[in-house]
């Protein structure tokens, strides 16, 4: 949506921006008015009333007065947090549950490979089995003991299931391990 002010109008779009998300800029979600508005109001609320002793103690019952513009950034905050949950979650797909002993692949992408180049290394490791389901999104994994140095709970972007042949007569062989 920020681009539409950028391209139309470039001379402002400072000024514009700021106020892209909730159409209203930061100081007016905070304080409640314009920062004009707001410098007028402590002229005249601090310097020329009585009331007001000190500057620093008082200054938060004038900035505290509007609560219903307070209310109303919030209101529009949320909506604009829905509106991006909304959008972003349809092209989001469910990720895949895992159980305990079930066999993963284990994505190379962040391991060391004694290999000269990553594009002629494996893409994917093991198959391993799965110990336990750490959280939502992490698992433990059992590695062999030459791995000792990697830390055995990788999110589950990194694991691929194990998909095994549905053809009676056909066994393959799980690859080597690969020296790390």
């Amino acid at each position: 949506m920020g681009e539409n002010f950028i391209s139309n109008n470039p001379m402002n779009y400072q000024k514009i921006i700021k106020q892209d998300e909730i159409q209203a800029s930061n100081f007016f979600a905070v304080k409640g008015e314009s920062f004009s508005g707001f410098i007028d109001s402590i002229q005249k609320e601090l310097w020329q009333d009585s009331q007001y002793k000190s500057i620093p103690q008082d200054l938060g019952k004038v900035i505290n007065k509007n609560p219903i513009s307070t209310a109303r950034c919030q209101e529009r905050t949320w909506v604009a947090i829905n509106r991006f949950k909304r959008y972003t979650n349809k092209s989001r797909a469910s990720p895949p549950v895992f159980n305990p002993g079930d066999m993963v692949w284990l994505s190379s992408k962040n391991i060391k490979s004694t290999r000269r180049t990553t594009k002629l290394s494996e893409r994917w490791l093991g198959p391993f089995p799965i110990l336990k389901k750490v959280s939502t999104h992490a698992y433990h994994l059992k590695l062999p003991s030459q791995w000792n140095s990697i830390h055995p709970v990788f999110h589950i972007s990194l694991l691929e299931p194990v998909k095994t042949s549905t053809i009676p007569i056909r066994h393959q062989e799980p690859p080597p391990p690969v020296i790390i």
